[in-house]
């Protein structure tokens, strides 16, 4: 049985985004379980009272049916640096509880994060999408390893691009955001790029850091 999951943001006692968690929420199900009744997560999530204030994580967690809801108080994370990672076999099309795939490639790094590329294009960091920026327009890699519900929220309302991006075109973007579904395009403080070396074969690697 596959345990997926989804987190979902509450901001003031507001569910936030729920027609794009809904969305993933049904593919999943049709995609695992063949099941394609068309179920809104919003009369589900009762916030209890201590939880209607500030910025609200809240996890449901279910396969064929939900098995949990949960509510906690955010606490961002807040990531300094990041290590690019090549994994061309690294799969997560869909927000499996099962992260172990990650804590592999994490392991023996020194930096907060990894920026995942597969075949050399970026994807993901481990837990969010990211945005790049490049003049006044932001970016992010057309085919991440989670099509997340904030990103496609940013690519409907037109704040967001889509486009390949190899690794070696980092030099052309000032600054890097992450974005999940906790984090709009502004809430986490930017990252900005420069040259750290350049390897035998002459392809360019990045050291990305917070300022």
């Amino acid at each position: 049985m596959f345990q997926l999951f989804e987190t979902i943001r509450i901001e003031e006692g507001v569910v936030q985004n729920i027609e794009y968690h809904n969305q993933r929420f049904l593919k999943s199900r049709k995609h695992f379980f063949r099941m394609d009744n068309i179920q809104d997560l919003s009369p589900l999530i009762h916030c209890p009272d201590q939880y209607k204030t500030g910025r609200i994580k809240c996890r449901i967690d279910y396969a064929d049916k939900i098995y949990a809801i949960q509510f906690e108080p955010y606490k961002p994370r807040i990531i300094r640096s990041l290590k690019l990672v090549e994994s061309a076999g690294t799969h997560y099309a869909y927000k499996y509880s099962d992260r172990a795939v990650f804590d592999r490639l994490k392991q023996g790094i020194s930096e907060d994060d990894i920026l995942i590329t597969r075949k050399g294009f970026l994807t993901d960091i481990s837990f969010a999408n990211i945005a790049l920026k490049e003049g006044d327009q932001w970016f992010t890699p057309s085919d991440p390893l989670l099509e997340g519900t904030r990103r496609e929220a940013l690519l409907i309302s037109g704040k967001l691009r889509k486009r390949e991006i190899y690794y070696t075109d980092l030099e052309k973007f000032t600054e890097i955001r992450i974005i999940n579904a906790m984090l709009d395009l502004e809430d986490h403080p930017a990252l900005y790029l420069r040259m750290l070396q350049c390897i035998d074969n002459c392809m360019i690697h990045k050291e990305l850091k917070l300022q």
